[in-house]
């Protein structure tokens, strides 16, 4: 099934600097058929294409933990000419106040968080990825780019206006409640409101009623105590 926006927020690139141009990267022999295979589900779904840009980034390819692969572009060099959005990314230690009551809650994993934003028309060209087998453009933001937190942080806010209840933390959700009975209706709310703006047949996975200690994201941060990526 193919991707088609629900909304109006779109990613920028903007740059000042001429098409920037890498060479293709090797595939490892043993994963070839697997990458092949990733951007045809890719292109199936809309999220890239092949294209005739003048830009291009290497092919960067890391291995899940389930034996997948994560097929996506090394932009670093697209990254270091790319104006920065200053779109405020949230902090745990601004708001670890507003949880200090809470005993009850759920986190959601949103599937295909990035790919739900469309890059804008004139920029996608700068997606391009180079690889031995194609040229691919993303016409979906795609991990990796410059600034798709910060635009993704804007996108997750208009889907959540009005919902007080849920904190963000660019594609990790937390709904907080100081009882079961609190908890219910909230969830049932954020629920219906992702599903309002997600091109997904599954677009999230909810687990309910955990235990502050199971949060491991949220520990893992308020250790750091820096912003959330």
């Amino acid at each position: 099934m193919k991707l088609t926006p629900k909304h109006d927020v779109e990613h920028f690139i903007e740059t000042n600097e001429t098409p920037l141009h890498c060479r293709a990267r090797p595939i490892a022999p043993h994963r070839y058929q697997q990458v092949r295979k990733e951007f045809e589900n890719m292109i199936e779904q809309g999220i890239c294409r092949p294209s005739k840009s003048p830009w291009s980034s290497p092919l960067h390819v890391v291995p899940k933990k389930n034996g997948e692969l994560r097929v996506c572009g090394d932009y670093r060099r697209l990254n270091s000419i790319t104006t920065p959005d200053r779109y405020p990314i949230p902090r745990v230690k601004n708001f670890t106040h507003q949880l200090s009551d809470k005993t009850i809650f759920s986190t959601i994993d949103l599937n295909r968080a990035y790919q739900q934003i469309k890059v804008r028309d004139e920029d996608i060209q700068k997606t391009a990825i180079i690889s031995p087998m194609c040229l691919f453009e993303f016409p979906r933001m795609t991990p990796g780019l410059k600034n798709a937190g910060q635009t993704f942080q804007r996108f997750i806010h208009e889907v959540l206006h009005g919902l007080d209840f849920v904190f963000a933390f660019i594609d990790d959700l937390l709904v907080a409640s100081p009882d079961k009975e609190a908890h219910e209706t909230p969830s049932t709310h954020l629920a219906t409101a992702i599903r309002r703006q997600w091109n997904h047949n599954q677009p999230f996975e909810m687990h309910i009623w955990i235990t502050r200690s199971s949060i491991s994201w949220f520990h893992r941060q308020q250790g750091r105590n820096q912003t959330v990526y």
